[in-house]
């Protein structure tokens, strides 16, 4: 299955006008992940990062997961994007369903 993927990320990357990359904060960039940022950076030039799951950790935690999500994102993509021009977007479907 994964050559399949393969090939289909090959034609449809180049006619990407943006990507939008969900990870979790569980489990926040497998080696798939990892190999797919690594294809993303050769075709596609605005990424925005959505992490899933956020309320499943406290402050502290969150920090330091989403530190080692950007460190993650610059080194297999290759850039020394600012942390002010890296979109990173928290996402919680529990919080938002508490408050409503």
């Amino acid at each position: 299955m994964r050559v399949t993927l393969s090939a289909c990320f090959s034609v449809i990357l180049p006619k990407c006008d943006a990507v939008l990359f969900v990870t979790s904060v569980e489990a926040p960039f497998t080696s798939v992940e990892k190999e797919f940022l690594r294809d993303i950076r050769e075709h596609v030039r605005k990424v925005f990062f959505i992490v899933n799951k956020i309320d499943l950790l406290a402050d502290p935690e969150r920090a330091e997961v989403f530190d080692f999500i950007r460190r993650t994102i610059r080194e297999q993509m290759g850039t020394d994007t600012g942390t002010d021009t890296l979109k990173i977007l928290p996402v919680s479907s529990r919080l938002d369903l508490l408050r409503r």
